[in-house]
């Protein structure tokens, strides 16, 4: 009888539904009240700055000058990796030089170690745990 206890233990744990809760982004360094800022959420390396394999992609309105908090719900906790961009001429891409250097401000959700390459996932991704977590990105130019 213990097995058979242990075995429906271990299969309702296995199969659990993963939690979700809400992620709070908050944008600092917006230095134009105007435009979009884009946002990117991205769960593995394999598919990182692929827009097309972004778990939540979407726009939001800057209203103002400073900071703004985005919600993002029922994220289902994990690792993830942010890129997001201030879309400042609303052409929905992010504008680059010559060199494919951004021209638009830009965030990632850790603080990039080089500008002179795009990051990996490894290096700007967190943990989402939390019932209601924040994740604060500051706006750079480039």
């Amino acid at each position: 009888m213990p097995i058979l206890v242990l075995i429906l233990l271990l299969n309702c744990w296995i199969h659990q539904p993963n939690e979700k809760a809400n992620l709070l982004i908050e944008f600092t360094n917006i230095q134009q009240a105007k435009g979009q800022i884009w946002l990117a959420i991205y769960d593995s390396p394999k598919h990182f700055l692929n827009k097309e394999y972004a778990v939540v992609l979407d726009k939001y309105e800057v209203v103002k000058k400073g900071s703004q908090i985005y919600e993002v719900k029922n994220l289902p906790h994990g690792t993830y990796a942010i890129a997001a961009f201030h879309d400042l001429n609303g052409n929905n891409e992010l504008d680059q030089s010559l060199i494919g250097a951004p021209k638009e401000p830009y965030a990632f959700s850790q603080t990039l170690k080089s500008k002179w390459r795009a990051p990996k996932f490894e290096e700007v991704q967190f943990q989402f745990k939390a019932t209601q977590q924040k994740v604060r990105l500051a706006l750079e130019y480039w």
